[in-house]
C-alpha cells in the first residue's frame, strides 16, 4: 500500500445523553485527520481522552480521505426491522447464524435460522440498550471487534471486504451560489438514533436553520400541527406510522396540517426503482394500487 493512502481508521462514538471524555486508542502517535471535515489532530498520547458531545461520533484516519463509497461495489442491502427493537426483529437476508453483542463486546444472544427467510429474532429478554447484530457484518465477509473500558468508553472496529470497481467518469455539477437557508425550519422524521446523529452533523452546517426531530410518522404529524416548517426529511420504514402513511396523511389535507403541499424529501438507503416509484406516487398524492 502506498505511503499516501489511508490505512488506519479509528471510530469513536458517545452514545450517552451528556458529553463524555472518550478513550481513544490510536495505533500510533503523530498527525491524524478527522475524516468528517479533514481537520488535523496531533497525537502525543495514544490513549488520550477526547471530549465528544452527546450522540456524536468522530472518525480519524492516518491520511486525508473522502468517506464516499461510490467507487466500491456493495453487496446486497440489509434491513433490520423494527429499529429500535422491543420484542423481536427480522432481517431481509437469509443468514445461517446471527449473533447479538452488547456494547461491551459480550455475546448475549445467538440464533440459528435453519434456512428460514422469515425468521423472527426474539430479544424481549434483553435489557434496553445498544446492541450490535453481527449478521450485518457477515454479509460483507468482515470482522467486528469491540473493546470497552469501564468509565472511559468503547472502541468498535469493523472491517469490511469491499471490491474496488472501475471509477466512473466524474459527473460535473454546476455550482449553486444563490441558496439561502437562513431562517428555514426543517422537520426530520427518523426513528433510527444513529441516522439522527448523522443528520444532526449534516444539518448543523446549515447555518441559520432550525431543525426538529420526530421518531415516527405520528410524532411528525404532531410537530406539523403545532408548528410551520419549510421542508420535511422523511424516513420511509418506521414503527407506529411509516413514511408512506405520514406522507399520505399530509397530502390528503385531512390531518390538520397547515400546508399539505410542503416539500417532502425521502431519507432511505433503499434506492430500488420500486421504492422510488411508490414514494413519488405517494408524495404527488397519486392513486397507489395495492
Amino acid at each position: 500500500m502506498a505511503a499516501n493512502q489511508l490505512k488506519d481508521v479509528l471510530i469513536l462514538a458517545n452514545f450517552d445523553v451528556t458529553a463524555q471524555n472518550v478513550s481513544t486508542g490510536f495505533q500510533y502517535t503523530g498527525t491524524w485527520y478527522n475524516l468528517m471535515d479533514n481537520t488535523t489532530i496531533n497525537v502525543s498520547d495514544v490513549n488520550a481522552l477526547i471530549n465528544i458531545p452527546a450522540g456524536e461520533f468522530r472518525i480519524y484516519g492516518n491520511k486525508v480521505a473522502n468517506l464516499a463509497i461510490a467507487d466500491f461495489e456493495k453487496g446486497a442491502t440489509v434491513n433490520l426491522y423494527p429499529n429500535p427493537v422491543s420484542d423481536y426483529f427480522t432481517l431481509n437476508i437469509l443468514a445461517a447464524k446471527v449473533q447479538v453483542y452488547n456494547i461491551s463486546g459480550q455475546l448475549v444472544k445467538s440464533f440459528s435460522t435453519n434456512g428460514k427467510t422469515d425468521f423472527q429474532y426474539e430479544v424481549s429478554d434483553l435489557e434496553a440498550g445498544l446492541y450490535i447484530v453481527k449478521a450485518l457484518v457477515n454479509l460483507y465477509k468482515g470482522e467486528i471487534e469491540v473493546q470497552s473500558i469501564v468509565n472511559q468508553g468503547t472502541v468498535c472496529n469493523v472491517k469490511l471486504n469491499l471490491t474496488k470497481v472501475a471509477v466512473k467518469e466524474e459527473v460535473k455539477l454546476e455550482a449553486i451560489n444563490n441558496y439561502n437557508l437562513h431562517g428555514k425550519r426543517i422537520l426530520v422524521v427518523e426513528d433510527n438514533a444513529m441516522n439522527q446523529m448523522v443528520l444532526k452533523m449534516i444539518t448543523k452546517k446549515w447555518l441559520g436553520t432550525e431543525v426538529d426531530y420526530a421518531f415516527n410518522g405520528e410524532e411528525g404529524l404532531e410537530f406539523l400541527r403545532k408548528s410551520k416548517y419549510d421542508v420535511i426529511l422523511m424516513d420511509l420504514q418506521m414503527p407506529v406510522m411509516d413514511g408512506y402513511e405520514a406522507t399520505i396523511a399530509i397530502r390528503s389535507g385531512n390531518s390538520g396540517i397547515n400546508d399539505k403541499n410542503i416539500p417532502i424529501i425521502a431519507v432511505t438507503a433503499d434506492s430500488s426503482g420500486l421504492v422510488v416509484e411508490l414514494f413519488l406516487k405517494v408524495v404527488r398524492a397519486e392513486r397507489v394500487d395495492p
